[in-house]
């Protein structure tokens, strides 16, 4: 909505869609192309497959699957190129501190090359953006940003195959402070990424703690002195303590199929349907639920204690993924191709899922045909088994090692807002910096 006068310090100007905003006195309405160079790569030096070429005989060549869902540069799975096709266009070499922006596939992703680089160049799905006016990291947010993300959208909508052209890009419009202001929202904005990066730092080191005493724990106890080997898949045999022993899962608890329903019987409110999407990192989410009108049976009832396993899915790494349902539900049930496991051993049961000696065993069961396993099949899995006392002080431990992961991702999801709000105030003058 337009603002029909500004306050005092600010001025209303010309804005997207006919509209006016509301933007600091001392602030412009600029095109990106008004600070910095948009390149691209020319059609016609697009790639044919005799430029590809192994590491250590050609150049880097970027494209928007080295720009990772955080908008950072992701270098794990890189491109070569012959160093003619790197020569060919110097204008897209990429040089520190440059930016890239993929105009295809992942349209919008943006990252920062934040450190020097061997010889890199761009393929055609991202546009270099390089020798600035404006500060490069205050651009950088910027590009992030809610209002660049809806001129994005309104442009790609219009298209039949989504692509932002380079002059579309050039065209983006912002408003920009003077240098120093940018600098210091950037200077901002970057001390609030790097609490989300040394969070998520932690995050991956306590995952990788966890992992190791995972190992440890689960096949070889606590404590144990003496061990012994018993059979195990192939005709292979593990070591386990001598007090423990192997068993099937039919032996110690009931796998249940869930519930079939028509897609007629889909509603937008009534019985709650857990699926595979709603096992997020081994927890229960309820951000993308279904739910159903048709009469549901006492046995297929989500009860607390049970273990949801997802036994059918296009995935066959998504065979297998559990999640422990720890309170009661009311009205809750799962689909068809979940399975409840229900055991008084389901704690200790749900951590040796996170484990290849389960994985293995899953994998084994799959079919070139179907990604499925049967009730037949997670009657079959043989685990080691403690005494009750011992699983419960390993479940202790690894509960308590999964409390701390979340404790550390509400953190990192708190920063997230923080920073998110940060930016829809900062980098529209609603909120002002002393510089």
């Amino acid at each position: 909505m337009s603002v029909q006068k500004a306050r005092q310090g600010y001025k209303l100007v010309k804005w997207l869609f006919g509209k006016e905003i509301e933007i600091p006195e001392e602030w412009r309405i600029s095109h990106l192309e008004d600070g910095a160079e948009i390149k691209g790569r020319v059609g016609w030096k697009g790639y044919t497959q005799e430029d590809f070429v192994e590491k250590g005989h050609g150049a880097i060549s970027l494209g928007a699957n080295n720009i990772s869902k955080e908008n950072k540069l992701d270098l794990s799975e890189l491109t070569y190129v012959t160093w003619s096709k790197y020569d060919e266009s110097p204008e897209i070499q990429v040089s520190k501190n440059d930016i890239i922006l993929a105009q295809r596939g992942s349209i919008g992703k943006v990252a920062i090359i934040e450190h020097e680089l061997d010889k890199t160049t761009i393929n055609p799905n991202v546009v270099l953006i390089k020798n600035f006016d404006f500060d490069n990291y205050f651009l950088y947010y910027v590009l992030t940003s809610e209002n660049i993300t809806k001129q994005m959208n309104r442009v790609t909508s219009s298209t039949t195959i989504p692509l932002l052209t380079q002059c579309q890009i050039k065209k983006f419009r912002m408003p920009i402070p003077d240098k120093s202001e940018q600098q210091k929202i950037a200077s901002i904005l970057s001390n609030v990424d790097s609490l989300i990066d040394q969070t998520q730092k932690i995050i991956d080191q306590t995952i990788i703690l966890k992992k190791g005493l995972m190992q440890k724990l689960l096949t070889r106890g606590i404590g144990h002195t003496k061990f012994k080997k018993v059979k195990w898949l192939f005709g292979k045999e593990i070591v386990i303590p001598e007090e423990w022993k192997m068993e099937n899962l039919m032996n110690l608890g009931e796998p249940v199929i869930g519930l079939t329903y028509e897609p007629d019987n889909v509603k937008s409110a009534g019985i709650l349907v857990l699926r595979a999407p709603n096992i997020q990192d081994g927890k229960l989410r309820f951000d993308d639920n279904v739910y159903v009108d048709v009469e549901l049976m006492d046995r297929l009832k989500i009860r607390k204690g049970d273990l949801l396993i997802c036994v059918r899915n296009g995935s066959k790494q998504l065979i297998g993924k559990c999640a422990l349902v720890d309170r009661n539900f009311d009205n809750t049930t799962f689909g068809a191709f979940m399975s409840v496991f229900r055991s008084k051993e389901n704690p200790f049961i749900y951590y040796q899922f996170q484990t290849p000696l389960i994985r293995k065993q899953i994998t084994k069961s799959l079919t070139f045909t179907i990604n499925q396993i049967t009730n037949k099949d997670l009657n079959s899995f043989i685990l080691p088994i403690p005494p009750t006392d011992e699983q419960q002080k390993i479940v202790s431990i690894l509960s308590a090692i999964d409390s701390k992961i979340a404790e550390l991702e509400s953190k990192k999801s708190n920063l997230q807002k923080l920073k998110k709000g940060l930016m829809q105030k900062l980098l529209t003058g609603q909120m002002r910096v002393k510089v």
